[in-house]
Order: structure tokens, then C-alpha cells, then sequence
């Protein structure tokens, strides 16, 4: 009978935060002069570029309370509900977002779906959890929550 070679075995222990996101009024809040920005950056036909940009830009509204319409006024952020461009000048406006970490021990990713965003953050640690590494961990946490809220001001979403 063969003896086989002793190995040392690590356990690897494993932290997860889910953080769940909605951009509150997302397509309300769509910056003009950002997404006119996104879309030069596709490098898209001059006569579509204008014709988006003509989508955008002089639109009006007012606010009616009880038949009394209240001043117009000039919308400068934002794109019409229910219309078929929205969606997808919205994917465009956040087409960029930030790719989460990914290393040997973190393990970060982010899936969308409109303007729900789930983050899943991972650490990776071998041997068992203490406070150090919940610590490592919450601030990896931390960390990918600020660089989705410095790209949410960037852009004013």
C-alpha cells in the first residue's frame, strides 16, 4: 500500500452583502446635455444625433391642479414616459456604469434590469471569519456602494 503525501487543506470561508438599488425617478431625472454627450461618444450618424437631440431638447410642461394649469415651464432633464426611446436612451445613459471589483478574494458584480440594480459583493477569506475580516469585508461593501454613488452624482441620476 502507498502512502500518500499529507497536504495541508484551507478552508475557504466565504462573506456576502446583496445590495438592492433603485434610481428613484430615473427616467425624470435623465441629464440632457450627459446623454447627448454618451450618445457622440457611440460615434452615431450626425442626422440621428439631431434628431435625438431635437427629441430632448425645448420640451415643456406645465402642472394642472383642479382644470387650473400653472405656468409653463422648460423640462431640462428627463425623457417622456411611455415612449419607446426612453428605455433605451436610459441603457445608454448608464451603459458606462462602473464594473465592480473582481480579484482572487473579492468577487463583486452588478446586474440591471431597467433601473434596478443588484450588487452582490463577495470576500473570500481562508480560515475562519473574525472581526478583521468582517471589517475587510464591510469596507469592500462600502467602497462599492460609494464608487455607484459617485457615478449616480457624476451623471445626475
Amino acid at each position: 500500500m502507498k502512502e500518500l503525501p499529507e497536504k495541508k487543506v484551507q478552508i475557504e470561508r466565504t462573506m456576502v452583502t446583496v445590495v438592492l438599488r433603485d434610481i428613484s425617478k430615473a427616467f425624470d431625472k435623465i441629464w440632457h446635455s450627459g446623454l447627448i454627450f454618451k450618445l457622440l461618444q457611440l460615434g452615431l450618424n450626425v442626422n440621428l444625433m439631431r434628431t435625438l437631440a431635437n427629441f430632448l431638447s425645448n420640451r415643456k410642461a406645465y402642472i394642472k391642479v383642479n382644470n387650473m394649469k400653472g405656468p409653463i415651464f422648460n423640462l431640462n432633464a428627463g425623457v417622456p414616459q411611455g415612449d419607446v426611446l426612453s428605455p433605451t436612451l436610459f441603457l445608454i445613459m448608464c451603459n458606462d456604469y462602473p464594473e465592480p471589483t473582481f480579484t482572487r478574494t473579492v468577487r463583486n458584480f452588478c446586474k440591471q434590469y431597467a433601473d434596478d440594480f443588484t450588487q452582490v459583493i463577495v470576500n473570500k477569506f481562508t480560515g475562519p471569519i473574525n472581526d478583521r475580516r468582517r471589517e475587510i469585508h464591510r469596507q469592500n461593501v462600502q467602497d462599492e456602494i460609494n464608487r455607484q454613488n459617485n457615478y449616480e452624482n457624476k451623471w445626475k441620476l
